[in-house]
């Protein structure tokens, strides 16, 4: 379907702005972003009204775990909680109803950052293919970590450089666009473990960076210590993950090496409104026993800003039962009431995160010749940030790939995956 988007406020995705534009989009494409509401009729072009609504790219969410959607609540062992037992089948079918529940909420391409099997890789395959209507996904393949390491069940378990480099290369044969680093430090997720202590040596760690660069790819490292932090940040990983306890040293060689900062905020959020299931309520309870405090969100984004870092927007949604699919909104509106302006925060789920995706030339900016994924906001996100958010979500319209794949009209959802389109 063509579309003429006719007279809306514009989020261009750069942390540019317009009081009143026309986004054209011709095919899969945008064609042209035009001044003002008085577009002329096109044949062959459906036209939407937007006046008195936002334009803006569809939204990145940089860290989730798709594997088998949400995590099931109440249950204290991780591969029954993850389903990492169950039918590969059955799997991928949660995985991908897990996806398209991100794209109904305004996010059009998702980062995983570990699922078993490899089904993340499949997923991004089967979009690509047109086989599924889904976000467009960039894949880690299962990850990595120590033997006994963080979330071992999920992960493939290394230890020393000459596995790492071999599992780096296995991975990148079974086609990711990442490496995940997950033992780099204990998690919320592992019972336990001290969520500060170090698991991966810093060689381990330097091995790992320096083999997935020179394979061609970016890697990414779950990282909540300080220590951990710091070999991380030594080896030259592409983003920190968490960087709960990050520090003013670090955060300015971070900000010095052009390291991403994805903080997770999500968690926080729904940990401040007393949620949570009572096994993830005992996990944060033996992490108090053990005289762990975590820093308050607002620290962490504070220090990002004092020293420059980029910050991106990424939920962990499938990594714990507070992270539930569909919720990557809060993400946004954390960012914001943490210490990000409304439009640094928009910038962290569009035109940032796509830069840092290596996407930057494709999608997460409005602008001519990239790809049409664009949302219709019915008011301004800039004004209150929180239209972005599940709580009170006025996203109207979803496109991407040029394709409208959910609308909202007379007050009820309308979600209307279109027929694969493929070339015979």
């Amino acid at each position: 379907m063509n579309l003429i988007l006719a007279g809306g406020k514009l989020i261009d995705g750069t942390g540019e702005k317009r009081d009143c534009a026309t986004v054209v989009v011709e095919g899969r494409a945008i064609r042209e972003v035009a001044e003002g509401a008085d577009y002329p009729e096109r044949t062959g072009f459906y036209r939407i009204d937007c006046r008195g609504k936002t334009i803006m790219p569809g939204m990145f969410d940089v860290h989730v775990h798709l594997g088998g959607g949400d995590v099931v609540p109440g249950i204290d062992d991780y591969r029954v909680s993850r389903r990492l037992d169950e039918h590969m089948a059955m799997h991928a079918y949660r995985t991908l109803e897990a996806a398209q529940r991100a794209l109904r909420s305004g996010f059009t391409t998702l980062r995983d950052m570990s699922s078993r099997d490899f089904v993340d890789v499949q997923l991004r395959n089967a979009v690509a293919a047109d086989l599924v209507v889904a976000p467009r996904i960039i894949c880690s393949g299962p990850g990595i970590t120590m033997t006994g390491g963080h979330v071992w069940p999920r992960c493939v378990q290394v230890d020393g450089p000459d596995e790492i480099r071999k599992e780096i290369r296995r991975q990148v044969r079974e086609g990711v666009d990442w490496i995940k680093i997950m033992g780099v430090t204990g998690g919320i997720a592992s019972s336990g473990q001290d969520i500060r202590r170090t698991q991966f040596t810093r060689e381990e760690i330097r091995v790992a960076v320096e083999e997935a660069h020179r394979l061609g790819r970016p890697c990414a490292a779950h990282a909540h210590g300080l220590e951990g932090i710091s070999f991380c940040v030594e080896a030259g990983i592409d983003t920190l993950e968490h960087g709960t306890f990050l520090d003013e040293v670090q955060a300015d060689r971070m900000a010095q090496r052009g390291i991403y900062l994805v903080p997770t905020l999500l968690n926080s959020y729904f940990r401040s409104q007393g949620a949570g299931d009572p096994v993830l309520k005992e996990r944060e309870e033996q992490l108090r026993r053990m005289g762990i405090r975590i820093p308050a969100p607002e620290e962490r984004i504070a220090l990002a800003k004092r020293h420059g870092i980029k910050v991106l927007a990424g939920t962990d949604c499938g990594g714990n039962t507070r992270a539930v699919f569909g919720l990557h909104g809060v993400e946004v509106y954390m960012l914001a009431r943490c210490g990000l302006t409304n439009m640094e925060a928009i910038v962290a789920a569009t035109g940032g995160a796509a830069e840092a995706m290596g996407l930057a030339d494709k999608v997460g900016i409005i602008r001519p010749g990239l790809v049409a994924d664009i949302l219709v906001v019915d008011g301004d996100p800039l004004q209150d940030i929180s239209v972005l958010a599940p709580f009170n979500s006025r996203i109207e319209m979803v496109i991407k790939d040029g394709r409208i794949v959910s609308h909202h009209l007379f007050g009820r959802e309308e979600v209307s995956f279109p027929a694969p389109v493929r070339e015979v």
